[in-house]
């Protein structure tokens, strides 16, 4: 019977893949007005984008927690995945997407028993954060680093990571400003180029949580 739990896991994480990307590519409106122009997902964003949920949903099953914390790390990942589809699109995080998120950890934090005001503080923290890098370089560079809907985002982050979002947010800079400085040294993105930064917050959480053994996500969880 055991057997069956990673074709289980596999099957779910398909489905879920390809049902979140056909129903954000079929109807972006319901994301934000923003998006009606979007064109619809072709064939290699449909392989990308799920293969990408089915890796991270394994890694999760893998990660041998109690459903409820399961749970709580799908519907994370799942959120991010949809902001890093709409910010490769259109440069935007939805409203919609962030209320969703913030309504998804009040519920979880309700139900399964989250340290709420550790996490409210972590997230305002990253997020004022953030906002302050932005006011350094834009003083330094002469232009914003971050949107704010990068800012917003990372406030989700912190919601559900706690402080060790911090290491997050570091590794997604990081991360970020290699990739820049490899584009201009190939001459491949100009100084100005505005890069979309939902996939950097991705990859952050993604290396942070899966690769690094010394951070563990959700560590403000209760012991389940």
């Amino acid at each position: 019977m055991e057997e069956l739990f990673p074709w289980t896991y596999f099957l779910v994480s398909l489905l879920t893949s390809f049902g979140t990307l056909w129903f954000i590519s079929t109807f972006p409106g319901f994301l934000s007005p923003s998006l009606k122009k979007v064109k619809k997902a072709t064939m290699p964003e449909y392989f990308f984008f799920s293969t990408g949920l089915i890796l991270i949903f394994l890694a999760i099953a893998n990660q041998n927690m109690e459903w409820p914390a399961n749970v709580v790390c799908y519907f994370f990942f799942l959120l991010m995945a949809i902001c890093v589809w709409t910010d490769m699109k259109q440069g935007i995080i939805p409203n919609r997407l962030i209320a969703a998120g913030a309504a998804g950890w009040f519920l979880f934090s309700k139900f399964y028993g989250f340290h709420g005001f550790d996490a409210v503080w972590a997230a305002v923290a990253l997020s004022v954060g953030m906002m302050a890098i932005n006011l350094v370089t834009f003083w330094i560079l002469e232009k914003e680093t971050f949107g704010m809907g990068d800012v917003k985002l990372l406030f989700i982050i912190g919601l559900f990571s706690g402080w060790e979002g911090f290491w997050f947010l570091y590794l997604s800079i990081f991360i970020g400003a290699l990739i820049a400085l490899t584009g201009m040294a190939f001459h491949k993105i100009e100084r100005k180029t505005q890069l979309p930064f939902a996939p950097f917050l991705a990859a952050g959480c993604m290396i942070g949580i899966f690769i690094l053994p010394w951070v563990q996500f959700l560590g403000w969880l209760y012991a389940f």
